[in-house]
């Protein structure tokens, strides 16, 4: 998965956030899904958390949680 965001960039991912540039990527095998933002500048990386696949509403609790800590 880090290698597949570090050779496509913000393209290995779905958009969450337009205004944070924050990004999900998932995999069915392990079922994983991983949050990363993508800094334009500096063509850097920044992952945030991981999870194991589960229901939509942890995942939605979880990009929340993600939302806040990049908005301070």
């Amino acid at each position: 998965m880090l290698d597949k965001i570090e050779f496509l960039g913000s393209a290995a991912g779905k958009l969450l956030d337009s205004k944070l540039s924050l990004y999900e990527i998932k995999l069915k095998r392990p079922p994983i899904r991983l949050y990363f933002k993508i800094v334009k500048n500096s063509a850097e990386a920044y992952v945030f958390e991981h999870e194991m696949k589960t229901n939509p509403k942890k995942q939605q609790k979880t990009i929340n949680r993600i939302k806040e800590k990049s908005k301070t």
